[in-house]
């Protein structure tokens, strides 16, 4: 499949594929469920030359989708949070892999020479390609913002002057994001805006990797290896689900099969939190969101989400939200109700 640019991507999709297209003024949205793919892309454009491609589906046998650079020579933003897919230059390089959790970043060195992105039959992917124009008011913005910080003009002196690879680092916090992005329900202009904002983040953050390791010249997963990682992963889930249940750390090293010091550097790198205050950040938060959405009262609450003392659980909320739970939850039931 061959692309010029982001805002036709949907429709040759649809060409090549089939599915279901819908387009509005806030996003692209391709359904699929034939024999070439199931899942659904998702394509988004935004104000100062930045565009957004949202791929979950499985492909039902091996693909290539082909971007050829506009006149402009945009700067891709790559970041798998299931799945893998390869890479390689339309001249005939070698492929290179991308796999889950690693960031990247390509460029390609003139216009014509785009970037061959492989999908592996039967692999669910979740993908999100970030676009930027590299003559856009988000590059000169982000120039003049960063002017003393000669590592930031290094990146993007490298990117514009010469062909851009760059695969390897690993960062499990844009996942963290990205689902975030995946679960908005809000509509209209509340939609566009959180979709955006969640997008210039993740940008943000691979360009503050990519710099920071520029700084410290070295891969920022510390001895963790991928496998280790996704493990790390799973059961940070499983925390935000079950945020009620008695973890101990002799509990999540057996159901990971790692030591504790490896889990305690994995939840440093993912979360920049020990095991225990992640524990306890998303106790407080899940008690944060219950105050907003049902009608339990504060004791109820403390012991949902697994706290045994009450004095315990308001000490740090207020180190938190700067307020106690019984204010934070009068003042918002005393909200006035949206017109």
């Amino acid at each position: 499949m061959q692309t010029s640019n982001i805002q036709t991507m949907l429709e040759q999709f649809n060409n090549l594929l089939g599915g279901d297209l819908t387009v509005n003024t806030i996003e692209h949205f391709l359904e699929l469920n034939n024999k070439l793919a199931k899942g659904c892309i998702k394509g988004y454009s935004f104000k100062g030359g930045v565009s957004a491609l949202q791929y979950n589906l499985k492909f039902r046998e091996d693909y290539k989708i082909k971007l050829d650079n506009s006149e402009n020579n945009p700067i891709y933003f790559i970041y798998c949070s299931k799945g893998s897919i390869e890479h390689a230059w339309n001249n005939g390089d070698k492929r290179r892999k991308i796999e889950r959790f690693q960031t990247s970043i390509l460029s390609a060195a003139n216009f014509g020479n785009g970037s061959e992105f492989y999908f592996k039959k039967d692999e669910y992917c979740k993908v999100l390609i970030i676009r930027i124009e590299r003559k856009s008011d988000f590059i000169n913005f982000y120039k003049d913002q960063h002017l003393d910080n000669n590592q930031f003009s290094e990146l993007f002196s490298e990117i514009a002057n010469k062909r851009y690879e760059y695969i390897g680092s690993y960062n499990l916090k844009i996942a963290d994001q990205i689902n975030q992005l995946s679960s908005v329900k809000e509509e209209g202009i509340i939609k566009s805006l959180l979709i955006e904002g969640r997008v210039h983040l993740i940008l943000a953050m691979e360009i503050e990797q990519r710099v920071n390791e520029l700084n410290n010249n070295k891969q920022n997963r510390g001895s963790l290896t991928n496998r280790e990682m996704s493990l790390l992963r799973e059961v940070s889930e499983q925390i935000q689900k079950e945020p009620d249940y008695t973890y101990t750390i002799k509990y999540l090293c057996k159901k990971t099969g790692l030591s504790a010091s490896k889990l305690q550097e994995g939840f440093k790198l993912m979360h920049n939190k020990t095991v225990t205050e992640f524990i306890r950040n998303v106790r407080i938060e899940t008690a944060e969101k219950l105050m907003k959405t049902t009608d339990m009262n504060i004791s109820q609450i403390v012991y949902s989400i697994g706290f045994s003392s009450r004095s315990y659980f308001s000490k740090i909320f207020k180190e938190k939200y700067n307020c106690s739970p019984s204010f934070y939850l009068d003042s918002y039931k005393t909200l006035p109700t949206a017109i």
